[in-house]
């Protein structure tokens, strides 16, 4: 673990918990403290995965036995100009048959949103928490997640305008860093190297405008635009500009669904060169349907810099169903199916799908059960990053 990450909490976080103590205890002593909340938990799984380590078949089976541990607290306070909040947890995952697999990760966060003017927004917030390394792989398994924090101060302006059209502009600025891993980098000539123990330390600020304006009571369309810059302080090859436009709908017009869709134009210039165009554009539908059940779909085209800094260009599709069984009881299936290419493979393509059934039950006020199985399947030109992998989780919480 890196030197900046000494001790339990990041200062800003310890900053954050104690400020918002304070806020509690002076609220309470006002006899008003409507405004604090806390909620803490606990929750402890047990989890077969058949195939930890995303290997290929070729490499034979590697099932693991492991139990997840993972106490959390949510504190959240509030006054007209002033608001605050922080996350905080751990996260540790026992593999009861092969201790190298065992990691130990950090779940905190926090935030201070003041607001200087009408419409106008500062916040602070840091967190300190994992993050997906790699595209193609399930982004909260062991393997595929290593620890980050990250550093950021937004600017945000809001104001209606006449014939309730809305305009919206912010601005950022952030630094992130993570521990080592393992990251494939394109080299010359077309091929690539291995980086054991690559950093993803780099600094970043991004821009947007989006205006906005009905076209009848339940439809407005929008027009956005962004732009931002990044810099890896271990990689200049990896520097880019990222900048798209888009315009879309939004749309309430059928009972019980919200639709959205967007499209445009983006580019993503690295400094080392290699430009990338494209049209990009997604759509998403979240659907309440009759007798409790809940659907939502979405699908994009979009591209961005992976953690490792490759241009990376995805497709995406999602399908989520909900359903009440009952009072106290519900299920849930989900599935995805992406197609991707890394810069770092040469561009060769990659295709992922996963599907994934939970069915959950509250047990009393304070405690639920939760079983949940996923199914995860990576076909890919480059034989080392094809795998298979199911997983079963028994997960019981206790929350307040």
């Amino acid at each position: 673990m890196r030197a900046y990450f000494v001790g339990p909490l990041p200062r800003f976080l310890v900053s954050s918990a104690v400020t918002l103590g304070m806020a509690a205890s002076a609220a309470a002593g006002e006899g008003d403290d409507q405004h604090f909340s806390w909620r803490p938990s606990l929750a402890v799984a047990t989890v077969y995965d058949d195939n930890p380590r995303f290997q290929h078949a070729s490499l034979g089976p590697d099932a693991s036995y492991a139990s997840w541990i993972q106490p959390r607290v949510e504190l959240h306070y509030t006054t007209p100009a002033l608001e605050l909040g922080a996350d905080l947890g751990a996260d540790a995952r026992i593999d009861l048959s092969d201790s190298s697999l065992s990691e130990q990760f950090y779940r905190l966060s926090g935030f201070a949103e003041l607001g200087l003017l009408p419409g106008i927004s500062l916040r602070l917030s840091e967190s300190y928490v994992p993050v997906p390394r790699q595209l193609g792989r399930p982004e909260d398994d062991t393997g595929n997640l290593v620890q980050s924090q990250r550093a950021a101060l937004d600017l945000h302006y809001w104001r209606e305008l006449s014939g309730s059209r809305e305009i919206e502009v912010g601005v950022r600025g952030a630094y992130f860093t993570s521990d080592g891993f393992r990251a494939v980098i394109p080299a010359g000539g077309g091929g690539n190297v291995v980086d054991p123990n690559f950093q993803a330390d780099f600094w970043e600020g991004a821009g947007y405008l989006e205006v906005q304006g009905p076209v009848s009571a339940r439809e407005s369309v929008f027009a956005l635009g962004q732009a931002g810059y990044r810099d890896y302080s271990d990689s200049r090859r990896s520097a880019h500009t990222d900048a798209s436009v888009q315009v879309g709908l939004r749309s309430r017009r059928f009972r019980g669904a919200q639709l959205e869709l967007a499209g445009g134009y983006g580019l993503l210039a690295f400094q080392s060169g290699g430009d990338q165009h494209a049209f990009l554009g997604h759509a998403t539908l979240d659907y309440q349907m009759p007798r409790g059940f809940r659907g939502l779909l979405s699908v994009a085209n979009e591209f961005a810099a992976n953690l490792a800094g490759n241009e990376v260009v995805q497709t995406i599709g999602r399908a989520r169903l909900e359903k009440r069984l009952g009072e106290r009881t519900g299920a849930s299936a989900q599935g995805v199916l992406a197609r991707y290419e890394d810069e770092a493979y040469g561009r060769q393509q990659s295709v992922y799908a996963g599907a994934e059934f939970q069915l959950w039950r509250d047990l009393t006020r304070h405690s639920r059960v939760e079983l949940d199985y996923r199914y995860w399947w990576n076909d890919a030109d480059e034989t080392a990053n094809a795998f298979r992998q199911n997983r079963v989780m028994l997960r019981f919480v206790l929350h307040r």
